[in-house]
């Protein structure tokens, strides 16, 4: 009986684990073999059954193409501007959230400072857009000009630094993203190694340095690496907001990819840029801001700052800062929502409506049906997508924390490393399973199995740490 039970328990984690390896195998698997086998031919969308191969000739072909080129260098220039800034603004805004008392600080965690993480790529574009515009709703140049540092409005997405605007606007959707996850690291710090770190006399600089910063260094490694492999992949910013313009000055991979396959018909151009492309990883420290400055402080200029002041300075600032930073796009959105057609082109411009209307709402709820289509299928791709991916990386997650198994780390490895590749490079071999699947191409099921299976890496390596925090 004993084992009969024992051999019972080792299939445990096999059908734990067999509906997220069947969803990654379907879904990504074997598209990235049909997507690499693919980049051999010459192929195009209009006549998929009619592609010639010739072996490695795409690849020698894009080597000598001087916008894959250029597109390889506003990659790296995107992806190190983006993840650097993202990982200042959000590290300082968790510190920032880290001291206990913070005002508003369970109000940061749990909603606001999430939202531009939450929202839709295509609508942050909006926003970006209207808001970088260079003749009447660019707000940022108004702001600029009147603290003098512009003389006039520029249209910074039609010049060659366009690049610089969506980098941004991405700076301010995926900063919340390192927040986060490094403020849950801080607070998992156990509170008795600065204790003791305070007897012995270390000041806060040094319990920073010598504590907070190797306790949550692999938070930061993992978490800097996945926005990195997010950032190369993601191209509805650069899409919508520039197109790659003006003159491809940028123009990044997954754009070029998307632009070479989609538009230009041809499937094989665009699986070798992105088997082309290696995603690489970089090694980031936590930069302090507060505590240098307080030692130094106190050996050029002695007096004692009050800890009122101090507050005032070190905390209610910062978060001040932060929340204006995370809710002024909004803000500036549903005001300019409730202008009139002339107020939206006055020069300078109007922050607040002089006079309000909803007319706007008004025109949209007369030209869509009630409730309106997108909205319920946005909402049956969400909800679907949330079951399936919390039943399944539930499931998996499980398993990888309670179990030991041969390959469980390699297994583990596996499921981050389908991070690397972007959906624009499945999308046609997705296409064409859907298709063999019956009925399922042009339903909402499509989405949500695509949806659930690209989100199940990441859920599962979050809940296997919520797993392992629990004791067994």
């Amino acid at each position: 009986m004993a084992r009969r039970s024992y051999k019972k328990e080792r299939f445990i984690p096999f059908l734990l684990l067999g509906p997220a390896l069947l969803m990654m195998l379907l879904i990504v698997a074997y598209p990235l073999f049909q997507a690499l086998k693919l980049s051999l031919f010459d192929a195009s969308l209009l006549r998929p059954d009619r592609a010639k191969f010739i072996g490695l000739a795409n690849y020698i072909q894009i080597v000598r193409n001087p916008i894959f080129i250029r597109s390889l260098v506003n990659s790296l220039i995107w992806i190190v501007g983006s993840v650097t800034l993202q990982f200042i603004v959000g590290g300082c805004w968790g510190g920032a959230y880290f001291e206990p008392g913070v005002p508003g600080q369970s109000l940061g965690e749990g909603g606001l400072s999430l939202i531009p993480w939450a929202t839709s790529g295509v609508l942050v574009s909006l926003m970006w857009t209207w808001m970088l515009d260079g003749n009447y709703g660019g707000v940022i140049n108004d702001i600029l000009v009147r603290l003098g540092l512009l003389s006039k409005y520029k249209p910074w997405l039609a010049l060659p630094v366009s690049l610089g605007g969506v980098i941004a606007a991405n700076v301010w959707q995926g900063a919340p993203f390192f927040a986060v996850m490094l403020l849950a690291a801080m607070q998992g710090v156990p509170g008795e190694l600065y204790e003791a770190a305070r007897i012995d006399g270390a000041g806060r600089f040094q319990q920073f340095w010598k504590i907070t910063v190797p306790m949550i260094m692999p938070t930061i490694i993992i978490t800097t690496m996945l926005r990195i492999i997010w950032t190369a992949n993601y191209m509805d910013l650069v899409f919508v907001m520039t197109g790659g313009g003006p003159g491809n000055s940028s123009i990044i991979m997954p754009v070029l990819s998307y632009v070479t396959a989609y538009k230009k018909l041809k499937v094989g151009g665009k699986q070798r840029l992105w088997r082309f492309c290696k995603q690489s990883c970089l090694s980031l420290r936590f930069l302090p801001i507060l505590g240098p400055w307080e030692e130094k402080r106190k050996e050029v200029f002695p007096l004692k700052i009050p800890k009122s002041v101090k507050r005032i300075i070190g905390l209610w600032i910062p978060v001040s800062l932060w929340l204006a930073f995370v809710l002024f796009p909004y803000i500036w959105m549903f005001l300019t929502s409730l202008k009139p057609q002339a107020e939206l082109y006055t020069t300078p411009i109007q922050y607040l409506p002089k006079a309000p209307t909803f007319d706007g709402y008004r025109l949209l709820m007369r030209t869509t049906d009630f409730p309106p289509r997108f909205i319920t299928n946005s909402l049956v791709v969400v909800c679907g997508t949330l079951v399936i991916t919390a039943v399944v990386s539930v499931s998996a997650a499980y398993c990888f924390s309670r179990f030991h198994f041969r390959g469980k780390g390699k297994l583990f490895g596996l499921f981050l490393v389908t991070q690397m590749f972007p959906a624009i490079l499945l999308v046609f071999s997705l296409f064409l399973i859907m298709r063999k699947l019956g009925g399922i191409l042009n339903t909402a099921w499509s989405l949500i199995i695509a949806h659930s299976t690209f989100a199940l890496p990441f859920t599962t390596w979050l809940l296997t740490g919520f797993f392992n925090s629990i004791p067994p």
